[in-house]
């Protein structure tokens, strides 16, 4: 029922709705649609300022499979609904096999300038590690170690406020108050409070992609 955060920050994730352990690459967890499983991790005044809220220096990184590309899934974010703008920082993916790297202003009904996307298609059943950048002016994604696309500038983009929330994060839904929709398995989720450069990210990924492959 935990997911343990090897950190040592103690930002344990509490496992829901029959999520199975699976010993497949050196161990992940199987989320599923039939059960609506996902996880919870609590908010917290310091990693939802420093990461997930106004932040413009954080990265997410996540490994996963995923067997059916559904619309609105994510591996991990921080949100009180289910749009796109109500996201403060996020790892998505949609039926359409798109991965995006979501950026949002913690506001309802995507208006204009309240979310920035960056998207890689993707196939399902393969292993990938998506990491999502924020470096102070942009925002970039990058997919097995390797940017891809145009980075996006985030002042000119993130046009509306942006503001914190307490809801608590999550990995394999949008939100606590949104359907979960995650059809895969995930092995490592890694949240960093600074933006990780190009080659950090690079290492990261060399290091674990043995699992994987």
């Amino acid at each position: 029922t935990a997911w343990t955060d090897l950190s040592g920050n103690g930002r344990n994730a509490t496992l829901l709705n029959n999520i199975q352990y699976s010993s497949e690459n050196g161990g992940c967890l199987d989320f599923n649609r039939t059960d609506d499983s996902y996880a919870t991790i609590p908010h917290d005044s310091t990693i939802s300022n420093q990461v997930f809220g106004t932040s413009n220096n954080f990265t997410l990184s996540a490994w996963f499979v995923i067997d059916e590309y559904v619309n609105y899934s994510c591996f991990i974010q921080k949100a009180f609904g289910g749009s796109y703008s109500n996201t403060t920082a996020g790892l998505w993916s949609e039926a359409t096999n798109e991965l995006k790297f979501v950026m949002g202003t913690n506001e309802g009904s995507n208006p204009s300038g309240s979310n920035l996307q960056i998207t890689y298609i993707a196939t399902p059943g393969v292993w990938y590690n998506m990491v999502g950048v924020a470096d102070g002016t942009n925002a970039i994604l990058y997919i097995n170690g390797e940017q891809v696309g145009s980075p996006v500038n985030i002042a000119s983009t993130l046009t509306r406020t942006r503001s914190e929330n307490g809801s608590p994060i999550t990995i394999g839904t949008r939100s606590t108050n949104s359907t979960p929709e995650c059809d895969g398995r995930i092995a490592n989720i890694s949240v960093y409070n600074k933006a990780l450069t190009a080659q950090e990210i690079q290492q990261n990924y060399n290091a674990l992609k043995g699992r994987f492959q």
